[in-house]
């Protein structure tokens, strides 16, 4: 989970940036999910990425957008690295604007979001730009400057339009490692979150042993079954507590939970809140 981030005074900021770094198999975190808005833009290498449902052959220039609470990972292989930038915002940094941020900054996110696709790719005059815009705020982001977070939330919102007027899809997604029945169970659980999924009925869906489910899942997608399956619950959660007015049982069994002590605990220990605190400070 990624937290707060903090600048060189140790104060806190909805924004970071992490230009042109060099990652390796070994250094790539598991796959992960996080409150923040992240941009991946690949400089050089190439890898398989897993993202909610997808999986997607990685080449340089392309761009991933990974909206809040998405499950995401990077498959390097061993002896392989890529070169990426990578970009974590906060949905404050674009809020309190003339503009809806839903309309203009975020439209693209919303949108891969809605049609789970996201990755994307530019033209080349278009993408020259673009990497030209995060060139610029590589270089603010090392300024020791009173109004070094002002220029870079500018620069921020200058590439969020760039994105939303020169972005395409890329071809189409990859079937990750010859594991298309992987695939198929994700479906599988996101169809059926709301049951009790158990090991042998998902080995039976996928026509594989138990045994061979749980290395092969763990091996490709980086976390197990179980804490996959804990993961999408608590964003579904988490999307019904913000988007919806059901009582907080109803959310619970909706999300798979028939026991509410239980949901309680494994909402407090993933979230870090209640789910009644959860609403009440991230939803109103």
């Amino acid at each position: 989970m990624i937290g707060k981030f903090t600048n060189t005074n140790n104060t806190f900021t909805p924004l970071s940036l992490f230009y042109k770094t060099k990652k390796s198999n070994h250094e790539e975190l598991p796959d992960h999910t996080h409150d923040w808005y992240e941009l991946i833009y690949i400089n050089e290498g190439d890898s398989m990425f897993f993202i909610d449902q997808n999986f997607y052959k990685l080449k340089p220039g392309d761009i991933i957008l990974v909206p809040p609470n998405t499950i995401h990972r990077a498959i390097i292989d061993d002896y392989k690295y890529m070169i990426t930038t990578v970009l974590y915002f906060s949905s404050e940094i674009t809020e309190h604007h003339h503009f809806n941020p839903t309309d203009t900054f975020l439209k693209l996110y919303t949108q891969s979001q809605t049609k789970r696709e996201y990755r994307y790719r530019m033209d080349l005059n278009p993408l020259l730009k673009f990497e030209s815009q995060l060139e610029k705020m590589n270089n603010e982001n090392h300024l020791n400057k009173n109004d070094r977070f002002e220029f870079l939330t500018i620069h921020l919102h200058t590439l969020l339009l760039m994105l939303n007027r020169h972005c395409f899809y890329a071809q189409t997604r990859q079937s990750g490692q010859g594991q298309e029945w992987i695939r198929s169970l994700l479906s599988y659980i996101e169809e059926n979150l709301y049951q009790q999924l158990n090991l042998e009925e998902m080995a039976q869906h996928a026509t594989v042993s138990p045994t061979y489910l749980s290395k092969i899942f763990k091996q490709t997608i980086g976390i197990t079954l179980g804490e996959y399956i804990t993961t999408k619950r608590m964003k579904r959660a988490k999307d019904m507590l913000c988007y919806s007015n059901d009582k907080i049982e109803t959310i619970a069994r909706r999300c798979g939970y028939n026991s509410m002590p239980h949901f309680y605990r494994t909402f407090r220990k993933h979230v870090h809140d209640t789910p009644h605190q959860y609403r009440t400070r991230v939803c109103q």
